[in-house]
């Protein structure tokens, strides 16, 4: 079996992890960990069952779905098992995904030149659930690297805006990779190993198509920029492959008609 190529869709969606248009949702797994997941996994995570309380997931807290997200997660959660993920694995992908719902509520506040975290808990929390140093959350959330003309490599401390622009591409980093490691997780547990056509016949292909939507908003990300060009070149490939497909079925039963040429934009 081919695998499926990662990245792309997520590199163009992963902006809606931190803003979403009024009355649309953030991506259902979020929604799904808080209604759905226990209370014990909650309580381990440090989160509570109400998507409103968290910033990413509060615009879409109260929007109409016919989702169930308690059900879906208990889906996906076997869904994941059947296709080999391990407890841990599964465990993992939700703590990052808790991780990232934790950052979105991090704040900021400015003490003179110097920009502090509001609360010492939740870096702690974030911390934790990403096994990292909290020294290290913390100095990655208010600091950048900076390379100097010389060579140099200098740390500057952020303000209060820019650092909340780290936090939320802190977060959007976090579940690109997540994604791609999902993805490519599974391509390697269905991946037919030592393939030979031979003896396994002819190969076969498991794919995922998404069209993407050609939106207009009145705050025009550059991932949307990109959604509404991929969709433009989906659209104009599938009018062509669908045109000669029938021109040539056309042409075997020998109907009368005129050729239509294409035409490249």
């Amino acid at each position: 079996s081919r695998t499926v190529p990662e990245g792309l869709l997520c590199f163009l969606f992963k902006s809606r992890v931190v803003q979403q248009h009024k009355g649309e949702r953030n991506f259902h797994s979020f929604y799904q960990l808080l209604r759905g997941g226990s209370d014990e996994i909650l309580k381990s995570f440090h989160l509570e069952n109400e998507p409103a309380l968290y910033t990413y997931t509060r615009e879409g807290a109260a929007a109409a779905t016919s989702n169930n997200d308690r059900s879906n997660h208990k889906a996906v959660m076997s869904a994941l098992e059947v296709i080999g993920f391990s407890k841990e694995e599964i465990s993992s992908i939700y703590q990052i995904l808790a991780a990232i719902l934790l950052l979105g509520n991090v704040e900021f506040e400015s003490e003179g030149d110097s920009v502090q975290i509001l609360g010492q808990d939740i870096v702690n929390h974030i911390s934790e659930l990403t096994a990292t140093d909290p020294d290290c959350v913390t100095k990655g959330l208010l600091y950048r690297t900076v390379a100097t003309g010389g060579g140099e490599v200098i740390e500057k401390g952020h303000t209060e805006k820019d650092a909340c622009f780290g936090r939320d591409a802190f977060a959007k980093a976090l579940y690109e990779r997540l994604f791609g490691w999902i993805v490519s997780r599974i391509n390697g547990i269905i991946e037919v190993k030592n393939y030979n056509p031979v003896l396994h016949g002819k190969n076969t292909v498991i794919g995922v198509l998404d069209i993407y939507g050609f939106e207009i908003f009145d705050n025009n990300s550059f991932e949307q920029f990109c959604i509404n060009y991929c969709n433009e070149k989906l659209q104009q490939l599938f009018i062509e492959l669908i045109l000669q497909q029938e021109q040539e079925e056309y042409q075997r039963e020998g109907i009368t008609w005129q050729h239509v040429r294409k035409t490249h934009t």
